[in-house]
């Protein structure tokens, strides 16, 4: 039975069809099927820019207490709340924080105490000190000066005698070389050789159960194992030698080299008594200034180091005092707590975020708007904004800024446009999604037809097709002017009271989305 009735709606939704299709094609000789038949007449055209959004305020933080951990021993305000700039949210256990404040007191006291027993005790000996590094820094710099001039008058001279030394040098390291390759162990070597080579004979010709053999191959193994240190030893030594020629070979290409750049005028064979002479001249000022400073009633250096030490254990004061501070929340502005994420006895840790303020007194929506709408938008357009909450209320605003970059999310391209808004009476809640109008232009009495009725050629251009009195259907071009995507401007093409035909299925633009803007 259930089955017998299935297939009697299906027959009669098939009939339903069947005439539908028939009706809309009654009045077309060209047999395409037409949603309904609308009469050309005057009427207003406005063209807006849609645009979706969320609400945000201008004042909104998450909060959080910073560098300082602990429990929550005081949570304050509940979700809901409104508080004053300055109010106290939340308190943290500070006990540890408190003690460390203390200590800090304390060094800060120790640190001036020291301070004021090294100024009382800074006087004559402090200046007799810098009087006797200034006589030693003025000493320092004559020498320098000396050293200097003699390295100017006497030209490649010194760096010729380094060439001249290091060639002596090498000369007295390859002797020695020399001398160890002739004698170094030889005679040494040899007699434990011959001493190897007889112990080695008279082993070989004792008998196999001969009872000194066991004596023999003892000492033969001694003797070998002098050989062979004795050997190490040599090559030890020669190595030494060696590795003493290869260095003094260094010095002497380094000299050679230094001669050659100075000779080539490449380099100054006084540079290095020129900055030897800077830097005393360098450590002679240091030392005067000291002098002076003293002099002029000035601070030693145990009172530098005093006062130095003061002022660390001044900033660890401040630091563990900013601590104890920071273990009380307070509201940065007026607002509104929208969340809490802790609750009371909570143990919260560093930078951790507590609770969300808002101040609702100030709204912004933050909407997207097409690549197509943006170049429409301006600052200070009104905008006009709705909600599903409220239905029926339009909120009004205005543009505020402009974005400069595109964004693109999920393959979308948008642009991010911030509004103002006034909630008025209502309450507008953080994160709502609304809707938003900016009214572009407006046309009034001007000839309309719907934006569905409107049809493109393979060219781009726009057509219609107008149904004559004889019932045909013509296709007539059409130039449009604005649209608002419901009804469009006819600029020319057609005369008020003629009739169009708008197709069941509309016509996809161009231009994108079905709307043309002349």
């Amino acid at each position: 039975m259930r089955e017998r009735w299935q297939h009697k709606c299906r027959a009669l939704l098939m009939i339903a069809i069947l005439l539908l299709t028939a009706a809309c094609r009654s009045n077309s000789g060209s047999g395409e099927a037409y949603a309904s038949a609308v009469e050309v007449k005057r009427g207003a055209v406005a063209t807006v820019v849609q645009m979706a959004g969320q609400v945000v305020a201008v004042h909104s933080l998450e909060l959080d207490l910073g560098s300082v951990s602990g429990r929550i021993v005081n949570l304050a305000v509940r979700t809901g709340q409104e508080v004053q700039a300055g109010q106290e949210l939340l308190q943290l256990d500070t006990t540890g924080y408190q003690r460390t404040l203390r200590e800090a007191e304390a060094d800060l006291k120790a640190a001036e105490a020291a301070l004021q027993a090294a100024q009382k005790g800074s006087g004559q000996g402090e200046l007799a000190r810098a009087e006797a590094d200034l006589a030693m820094a003025q000493y320092g710099a004559e020498h320098t000066k000396m050293a200097l001039t003699l390295a100017e008058e006497s030209g490649t001279g010194p760096l010729k005698q380094q060439v001249a030394d290091a060639a002596f040098a090498l000369r007295v390291a390859q002797d020695e070389l020399r001398l160890k390759e002739i004698g170094e162990g030889q005679a040494e070597i040899r007699r434990l050789e011959y001493d190897q080579a007889f112990r080695q004979r008279v082993l070989r010709d004792m008998s196999p159960d001969d009872p000194q053999r066991a004596e023999t191959q003892k000492s033969l193994a001694e003797t070998e194992r002098a050989l062979n240190k004795a050997r190490t030893a040599r090559g030890q030594a020669l190595e030494k030698e060696r590795d003493a020629v290869q260095s003094k070979q260094r010095e002497l290409a380094r000299a050679q080299e230094d001669l050659d750049r100075a000779l080539q005028a490449k380099d100054d064979p006084a540079a290095a008594a020129r900055l030897a002479y800077r830097a005393a001249v360098e450590a002679l000022a240091t030392a005067q200034a000291k002098v002076d400073a003293l002099k002029a009633g000035g601070e030693s250096g145990a009172v530098e180091a005093a006062r130095t030490a003061y002022e660390a254990a001044q900033a660890a004061m401040q630091s563990a005092r900013a601590s104890v501070d920071a273990g009380t929340l307070r509201a940065p502005f007026d607002g509104t707590v929208v969340a809490l994420y802790v609750g009371a006895n909570d143990t919260v840790a560093s930078g951790q975020k507590v609770l969300f303020l808002a101040d609702f007194r100030e709204l912004r929506l933050k909407a997207q708007v097409t690549e197509v709408d943006v170049p429409r938008v301006e600052v200070g357009q009104t905008v006009r904004v709705t909600f599903d909450m409220y239905p029926g209320q339009i909120f009004l605003g205005t543009v505020l800024d402009l974005p400069q970059q595109v964004v693109n999310q999920s393959g979308i391209a948008y642009y991010q446009v911030v509004t103002t808004l006034e909630p008025g009476e209502s309450a507008i809640r953080l994160g709502m999604y609304g809707n938003a109008r900016i009214l572009i232009g407006e046309r009034h009495n001007v000839l309309t037809i719907p934006s569905a009725s409107v049809r493109y050629n393979q060219m781009g251009e726009t057509y219609v097709d107008v149904r004559r009195k004889d019932n045909g259907i013509e296709q007539r071009t059409v130039e449009l002017g604005m649209n608002d995507g419901i009804q469009v401007e006819v600029l020319s093409g057609l005369v008020e009271g003629e009739t169009v035909m708008v197709p069941l299925v509309a016509a996809t633009s161009p231009y994108g989305g079905g709307v043309y803007m002349r």
